[in-house]
């Protein structure tokens, strides 16, 4: 029925279309009529543009006539005048007629956009309802379907019922057939008893066998009962599962049938709701019909207004062509030349006519295709039948296939739960897995910190290893250029002492000696160098002031003496400064802006041992501590005879430079001691000691210092770097060519350099003291 009712629905929908598609053809035909009225009066007004453009040109060819006229004829200058008034009343009213044509071709142009508008506007509205009629009929194809469905539910709904009601028959059946076999077992034992207490002939038995008899009778009894017992039992139990059977089936059947009266309900629904969105559709068609013939006339109607008005307006202007005619004949043969563009457009119009007839001849081919579309909508329509009747038998099969499933699944469900037990035991397993992971990684991180604090340590402790090899280093060549510095020394002074026995000068100083005035004096020479500047030598040698008269000959032996032994010094001298410019100073550097600077550790104790050896006889003239060398020196120059007395000077001196040196190594080893413990307060931390020029000073917080041992600190200097007032301490402590009034003043400075150096250095270095005005 429903299928019935769908079809014609579709036919009237197709004939609806069919109007639409009549009413499109009208349309376009009426839209081929104001087309071809709109090119009449294109044609119409372009004649009127050619003849107005020939008047103009009239005019102009009158008034050049007029201008020679008025050059050769003066007196038709009133006729002139009347001429162009007359000229220029025609020009206004050519004017006006030019205005007036501008005017209604805009405004024909407005209308045919328009029109073309419109015309547009109602085919996005076909096109529109075409989409929409299309989406109804698939929507239509969808509810038969689900009506097919639905069918196909009911019957299946049948069915199960069907085969309930069997099911049911069945039971009854089959409980008829158990109470019938109950009935027929309870009349078996009931003829059995009947039987046994039958009785029997007397018979005179002793007491014994009475009793004997009694008790068997009585436990025949017993087995009896327990046997009627046992069988009352099973009928109860047979009738309880019977029972549950029934309300078990009658609950089935009530579950059934509600469920099917739902669906029933919910089809039901459905199908009304179809019903109701179809009429929707039908009633939004015929607005639209409604609409669109309502358009059609109001746009005819504006139309025919507007030609009418038009027509009038050209009648109008026709007849004031007509009293324009008699004056400008001459204007046919132009009219002629219109004609032929005439002509033209006349061809454009039966091309456009052309391309009508060619959409005409489309649409027809349309009307085929949905012809064609119909038939094969049938045909669609039989194979849906076709593939109905395949759909029950498979939905047979599927029934048959889903008991089959319902046993897999159960088979599946046992496995899965036995994959469940055995993927719980699994994450457990990972679970711990992951734990020894994480355990492993931490432990291993902890390995590699250890690893990297270690081998930090072993870093820093071979970087200060290394600085310690280098200091060791540059102490050993210091040692060995002091060596050679010495043997050079020696080797001069032996050399001078054999000079000086060759040429008597022993002789001499023996006879200064008996003849000593109470002073000597010490001379300071300058003299210039290679390099051209001034330099400063402490001369070794003494003038000598006796009461004898010496001769020309002996002051000039004398002179060249001196020359020789100033040459002499002057090279040991630039030996020195080699070997110092070469020697490297230790440094070491502090954490931190503040630098450590010693104290002045030369001791009293060097300049006091020198100046108690030597008191008699120079303790008048010794200016300071480098006339002091002098002094010793000019001493081994006198005791040239006694060699002996020469070498245990040079003991002596040897005994007092290793005393000096291990006063100096415990004074150091005591100030590191108590900077290392007050440390913690300062907040001074020492780096890596360097050497300069050797070692890169990066910082380290730990370094191992250690004490002074056996080393000889003889010619190392002190320097400190980085600082403005850059100074040898030295010449702070007062050890140079300072005299001993201005001692105290070099102290008070060296106090005041020392903080300016705490305040501005960054480097400390540090050298041993100087012993006697020499290392």
């Amino acid at each position: 029925m429903a299928s019935d009712g769908d079809k014609k629905k579709l036919e009237e929908n197709m004939k609806f279309l069919q109007e639409k598609e009549k009413d499109l053809n009208e349309r376009m035909e009426q839209f081929d009529q104001q087309k071809e009225r709109q090119a009449q009066l294109v044609k119409d007004l372009k004649e009127k543009e050619g003849s107005l453009q020939g008047l103009t040109n009239e005019v102009n060819s009158k008034t050049k006539l007029l201008n020679l006229a008025n050059q050769q004829l003066p007196q038709k200058e009133a006729r002139v005048a009347e001429l162009d008034k007359f000229i220029k009343d025609k020009e206004g009213k050519l004017k006006e007629l030019e205005m007036t044509i501008e005017k209604r071709q805009a405004d024909s142009n407005k209308d045919l956009k328009a029109i073309t508008i419109q015309l547009n506007d109602s085919n996005t509205k076909l096109h529109a309802t075409e989409e929409k009629l299309k989406e109804r009929e698939d929507a239509i194809d969808s509810y038969k379907k689900k009506i097919v469905a639905l069918e196909f539910a009911q019957e299946d709904y049948k069915k199960r019922e069907d085969n309930f009601l069997l099911r049911i028959k069945e039971v009854q059946e089959q409980m008829k057939v158990q109470q019938s076999d109950l009935d027929s077992n309870y009349r078996k034992i009931v003829e059995v008893d009947e039987q046994q207490i039958q009785t029997e002939p007397v018979k005179i038995k002793s007491k014994e066998e009475a009793d004997e008899k009694k008790k068997k009778k009585k436990e025949k009894e017993a087995e009896k009962q327990a046997q009627k017992d046992e069988k009352e039992r099973s009928r109860k139990e047979l009738k309880q599962q019977m029972e549950n059977e029934k309300k078990e089936l009658e609950q089935q059947l009530e579950e059934s049938k509600s469920y099917q009266q739902k669906e029933k309900e919910a089809y039901l629904k459905q199908i009304r709701e179809l019903q109701d969105h179809v009429s929707l559709q039908n009633i939004q068609i015929e607005q639209l019909q409604n609409a669109s013939q309502n358009f059609n006339a109001t746009a005819t109607m504006e139309l025919e207004v507007k030609l009418a008005k038009e027509s009038k307006e050209l009648e109008k202007l026709r007849l004031k062509l007509s009293d324009m005619e008699p004056k400008y004949r001459e204007l046919e043969v132009k009219q002629v030349q219109t004609e032929m563009k005439l002509n033209q457009l006349q061809i454009q119009t039966n091309e456009q006519k052309l391309q009508n007839e060619s959409l005409h001849q489309k649409s027809e081919q349309q009307t085929k295709r949905i012809k064609e579309l119909k038939s094969q909508v049938r045909q669609m329509s039989q194979e849906k039948e076709e593939f109905e009747k395949e759909n029950q038998k498979r939905k047979e099969k599927m029934k048959l296939l889903q008991q089959q499933l319902k046993i897999h699944e159960e088979e599946m469900q046992a496995k899965d739960a036995e994959i469940e037990n055995k993927a719980k035991v699994m994450e457990r397993m990972m679970q711990a897995n992951e734990d020894m992971k994480k355990e492993n990684q931490k432990l291993s991180l902890k390995l590699r910190q250890i690893q990297t604090t270690q081998i930090k340590d072993m870093q820093k402790k071979i970087r200060d290893k290394d600085s310690e090899i280098e200091v060791l280093k540059e102490m050993l060549r210091s040692s060995q250029l002091q060596s050679k510095s010495k043997d050079n020394e020696i080797q001069r002074l032996q050399k001078k002492i054999n000079r000086m026995t060759k040429e008597g000068y022993v002789e001499k100083m023996q006879a200064y000696v008996a003849h000593r005035p109470n002073q000597n004096h010490l001379q300071h020479h300058q003299y210039q160098g290679n390099h051209g500047a001034d330099r400063t030598i402490d001369i070794e040698d003494i003038d000598i002031k006796t009461r004898d008269n010496f001769t020309e000959e002996d002051e000039e032996h004398n002179a060249q003496e001196e020359e020789d032994f100033y040459d002499n010094h002057d090279l040991n001298h630039r030996e020195q400064d080699k070997t110092n410019s070469e020697m490297k100073a230790v440094r070491v550097k502090l954490m931190g802006k503040k630098d450590l600077i010693l104290p002045d550790i030369s001791s009293k104790s060097s300049s006091s041992q020198m100046n108690s050896m030597f008191e008699n006889g120079l303790a008048n003239n010794r200016r300071s501590q480098k006339d002091l060398h002098s002094s010793v020196l000019f001493d081994q120059e006198l005791d040239e005879q006694n060699v002996s007395r020469n070498q245990l000077m040079r003991n002596k001196r040897k005994a007092q430079l290793q005393e000096n040196n291990k006063i100096f190594e415990n004074q150091y080893n005591r100030l590191v001691d108590d900077y290392q413990r007050n440390a913690s307060s300062r907040q001074y931390k020492f780096s890596s000691v360097g050497v300069t020029g050797a070692i890169s000073n990066e910082p380290s917080p730990n370094v191992n210092v250690k004490r002074l041992g056996n080393y000889k600190y003889h010619n190392s200097t002190l320097l400190v770097k980085n600082s403005a007032n850059y100074q040898s301490l030295d010449h702070i402590r007062g050890m140079g060519q300072s005299e001993p009034s201005t001692i105290s003043g070099t102290r008070s400075k060296q106090r005041k350099l020392i903080n300016i150096l705490e305040e501005k250095s960054d480097y400390l270095v540090i050298s041993p003291p100087k012993i006697g005005g020499r290392y």
